[in-house]
């Protein structure tokens, strides 16, 4: 027998019996999560215009206000654990103390923002909005380096490990490959005959994984540049990835109220997590076999959000609560 035999028999094992927890205390529906680089802290952006800070280690858990529309994706710094980054529909990119919960800087934009990643120098932030336009943000004076308009539908954005190129996903199916910070187009790659939606790279940046509204998610070599797997399983669009901290997984999440967690080297199913609504943001911790995730309701419109929320809090099992983080890999309690 193979080892990736015997790591995927051991992983369908722990899986097949790990539980779900959930924290509380968003009062609209969640839209983005991400844990921080030491995997200790864990942000979630909401509709309800606020972020919060979860901990498993004791430390304060925090709600982060400033943003004055729904916050609709995050990153943290690769290198400081306390150092976030919220993009919102309030034109506004902001950046915060993840220790005091205070916003240390704000950075206005055109448009509603969309999407945010970070350079891992931690130099750079760079933001989509609603209007297909880039910006580029200079973490070293936080002023607006550049703006790019896509004349296209732009999704998800991820740097190249090198750090001298974007890669950005497309409604036309492609991924586009900017050389950096100069934005001049390198290669554009044919990925997917639908919308291509997200992407993330692998932690030792050998490979990316790209999600489309083909029902398709592809994981592609960063060296070749090409498509070494397809995972084909699904029904539903595909609308986040996320790579494990070894790289051995990779998790898709689609609008079919599922996430697969594959066996990267093999392709094969390790795992299917279902879910009470269909997956809006997904993301490994760093270190250790935990999936947290955040779901729309079932049939929910797009206003979503809304009501209860609370002072926070943490049930033992999943449920279809749209506005609470779902953390999934814990053992079993007995």
């Amino acid at each position: 027998m193979g080892s990736h035999h015997t790591f995927v028999d051991r992983a369908r094992q722990f899986f097949q019996v790990a539980e779900t927890k959930e924290k509380y205390g968003h009062a609209g529906r969640v839209q983005c999560v991400g844990w921080n680089c030491e995997g200790r802290k864990v942000a979630s952006g909401s509709m309800d215009k606020s972020i919060r800070i979860w901990s498993f280690h004791g430390s304060k858990e925090l709600e982060l206000k400033g943003h004055t529309d729904s916050v609709e994706s995050l990153c943290w710094d690769r290198r400081n654990g306390d150092l976030l980054v919220t993009a919102a529909q309030d034109k506004t990119v902001r950046f915060w103390d993840a220790r005091s919960g205070k916003c240390t800087h704000c950075v206005q934009t055109d448009g509603c923002n969309l999407n945010v990643t970070m350079s891992y120098s931690g130099k750079y932030v760079v933001v989509g909005n609603s209007k297909d336009v880039i910006t580029t943000i200079d973490t070293r004076k936080y002023k607006v380096l550049s703006r790019k308009n896509m004349n296209m539908e732009v999704n998800e954005l991820a740097f190249h490990p090198t750090e001298s190129r974007l890669l950005c996903t497309t409604g036309a199916g492609t991924v586009l490959v900017y050389d950096f910070p100069k934005f001049t187009l390198h290669s554009e790659l044919r990925a997917h005959t639908g919308n291509c939606i997200c992407l993330k790279f692998s932690r030792s940046g050998g490979h990316f994984a790209v999600g489309s509204a083909d029902a398709l998610c592809s994981i592609w070599d960063v060296n070749e540049m090409q498509a070494v797997r397809t995972w084909a399983r699904l029904e539903s669009p595909v609308r986040t990835v996320s790579f494990s901290y070894d790289d051995k997984m990779l998790a898709v999440g689609s609008e079919d109220h599922a996430v697969d967690i594959l066996h990267v080297e093999s392709g094969e199913l390790v795992h299917t997590l279902p879910t009470k609504g269909p997956l809006l943001s997904a993301a490994w911790s760093p270190n250790k076999y935990v999936l947290a995730y955040a779901t729309s309701a079932p049939e929910e419109d797009a206003g979503g959000g809304g009501g209860g929320g609370g002072g926070g809090g943490m049930g033992a099992r999943s449920s279809h609560d749209p506005h609470s983080v779902k953390f999934f890999g814990f053992p079993p309690q007995h």
